[in-house]
């Protein structure tokens, strides 16, 4: 990544900065504070700021256009190197809400081996037990009900909270 990019600017300030990018504490404070799930007083601290001003240091260079670019570059980057993305996550719920138990069969009713099962169906199986022979004896879905929950409030297809809209005067009577 190129310095320019991550802290631009044409100030003796920026420049600084820029300049010290690659082996300073911004580049420190950025990098910690994208590995400790962005906790600033922590990442100030692994930055080599004191303890005692680290709280302030962290609120500080998170304000700083630079830095805050380099977070936003860095955690897109985390994003995009672990397949983190919604459509990723929707994909999962959907083979959880999806599952079949089914599918842990052949045509001829015998267990399917785990290395036969399709990626839904895998993806699907939150724990499975052995037995001594390694044969398939119990098999455990993540929550079915729980995904399509999801699924279906994702889709908006039902609402936790009723929407009512009335014109003109009314009087509601609620009886305890």
């Amino acid at each position: 990544m190129e310095q320019e990019e991550i802290f631009p600017g044409n100030t003796i300030k920026g420049a600084k900065k820029a300049i010290n990018a690659s082996e300073g504490r911004y580049a420190q404070f950025v990098a910690a504070y994208l590995e400790n799930g962005l906790n600033a007083t922590a990442a100030a601290i692994a930055a080599g700021y004191s303890e005692k001003t680290a709280a302030s240091q962290g609120a500080r260079l998170l304000k700083d256009p630079g830095i805050a670019r380099a977070i936003a570059k860095g955690a897109a980057k985390l994003v995009e190197d672990l397949d983190n993305s919604a459509a990723r996550t929707l994909k999962e719920v959907t083979r959880m809400a999806q599952s079949d138990v089914r599918r842990l069969f052949n045509e001829d009713g015998s267990r399917k081996r785990l290395d036969e099962l399709d990626d839904n169906t895998a993806a699907a199986v939150a724990s499975f037990e052995l037995g001594e022979n390694g044969e398939l004896l119990k098999v455990k879905f993540y929550d079915k009900n729980a995904a399509t929950d999801k699924l279906m409030r994702y889709h908006s297809l039902y609402k936790d909270k009723s929407d009512l809209t009335v014109g003109g005067e009314f009087t509601l009577v609620v009886d305890l």
